[in-house]
């Protein structure tokens, strides 16, 4: 009667409904029999293994864990791909974020030929949230509703997304979908639009950690942002 979901985490994650697997196999273990009921999202995570199979309905994808074939399967609705010239959002829906940690992200983001649109609420604070809940919650609004904004990247993650999932609207964003990139903390919101609205999101890397991230991470990210699909060897 409940979708289930299962992440398989790699480099990033695929959600996938439970009901839909039959067998998942991480290296010489199978994970099987009572998956569906497990409450909520298991997260897998084997750092060492090299062999990841997924049994769905019979068919196995192995390696590539998250494929154009895979997401079709699912019938995972997928935001329109980004163009250039197009304008992504910054969101900080928890901890709180200073210019300074994310300029060179931004600068980044604007080479490869996007526009980059933030308000002086993104860089707010209150102890150590980036503004108070209702003021996080109305800027991340602001952004969910801006048919012109095509992503929406979280700066970063921390602690404070779970304290307002439930104040956003997403009824436009469900008609004019786009890109919700991050981690951490920004599982809740993967989980949230995956579950009740089919709509795929990025499990990605975030503009406070690009200093950190290598060349191919990143060029990896923006090909998928216009169009391209991730495929990982795990």
């Amino acid at each position: 009667r409940h979708t289930r979901y299962i992440s398989v985490t790699g480099v990033q994650t695929c959600a996938l409904p439970i009901s839909q697997v039959t067998g998942i196999n991480i290296g010489r273990d199978i994970h099987t029999g009572k998956m569906s009921d497990m409450d909520g999202a298991v997260g897998i995570r084997q750092g060492r293994s090299n062999n990841i199979t997924i049994k769905l309905f019979g068919h196995k994808f192995r390696f590539s864990v998250i494929s154009a074939k895979l997401t079709n399967h699912l019938n995972v609705k997928r935001p329109p791909s980004l163009k250039k010239g197009d304008t992504i959002g910054m969101v900080a829906p928890a901890r709180k974020i200073t210019f300074r940690e994310i300029e060179k992200a931004i600068s980044l983001i604007k080479s490869v030929g996007f526009q980059v649109i933030y308000r002086d609420e993104l860089f707010a604070a209150s102890d150590q949230f980036s503004g108070n809940d209702n003021q996080r919650a109305a800027y991340f609004q602001s952004l969910l509703d801006d048919n012109l904004v095509k992503a929406i990247f979280a700066a970063r993650g921390g602690y404070g997304s779970v304290r307002i999932i439930d104040k956003l609207d997403f009824s436009r964003f469900v008609e004019n979908p786009k890109w919700i990139i991050g981690y951490s903390d920004m599982t809740v919101f993967h989980n949230h639009i995956n579950r009740n609205f089919g709509i795929g999101t990025l499990h990605a890397t975030m503009p406070v950690n690009f200093a950190g991230n290598t060349d191919e991470a990143l060029n990896g990210l923006f090909e998928v942002l216009k169009g391209g699909f991730p495929d990982y060897s795990l």
